[in-house]
C-alpha cells in the first residue's frame, strides 16, 4: 500500500490519539525527516480536509501559514478517525492499545519505517502507563 505524506501524518495523529492522554507534540516534521514547509502543507490538507482539528498556526500578515506553532490542542474527527481505520483495516471496536499495535504492524509491513518506529515508541509508552 502506498499512503503519501499527508497520510502519514494522519496515521500518527491517530496512533498518538489512541493513548489516554495524547501528546501532540509529539508529532513533528522530524518524526518524518521532511522540512517545515511539507509539514505544514500536510496539516493545512488535514485541518481543510476536516480529518483533523485544532492546529494553530503563525501567520505572517498577508495570512499565509508559516508553520504549526502548536500541536497541543490537535485531535482527531471522527472522520479522520474512521478514514484512517478503513485505510488500514483497523476493527474500530479493537482498544486503543490493539489499534496502536495494528498500526506499527500494519505500516511496518508496508515499508514505512519511520511511522513504525513512532507507532512502536506510542505502544511501548501505553504498555508502560497500562502495567
Amino acid at each position: 500500500m502506498k499512503l503519501d505524506l499527508k497520510q502519514r501524518i494522519l496515521v500518527a495523529i491517530y496512533t498518538e490519539y489512541q493513548k489516554d492522554v495524547p501528546e501532540m507534540t509529539n508529532i513533528t516534521k522530524e518524526v518524518f525527516g521532511i522540512d517545515n514547509n511539507k509539514f505544514t502543507i500536510a496539516l493545512q490538507k488535514l485541518e481543510n480536509e476536516q480529518l483533523i482539528n485544532g492546529v494553530n498556526f503563525l501567520r505572517y500578515d498577508d495570512g499565509v501559514f508559516t508553520e504549526p506553532y502548536s500541536m497541543t490542542s490537535v485531535m482527531m474527527t471522527n472522520y479522520g478517525i474512521n478514514y484512517v481505520e478503513n485505510v488500514l483495516g483497523i476493527q474500530p471496536t479493537l482498544s486503543g492499545l490493539e489499534k496502536a499495535k495494528e498500526v506499527a504492524t500494519k505500516v511496518g509491513g508496508w515499508g514505512f519505517e519511520q511511522l513504525k518506529d513512532f507507532a512502536v515508541k506510542v505502544t511501548t509508552e501505553m504498555i508502560k502507563v497500562n502495567m
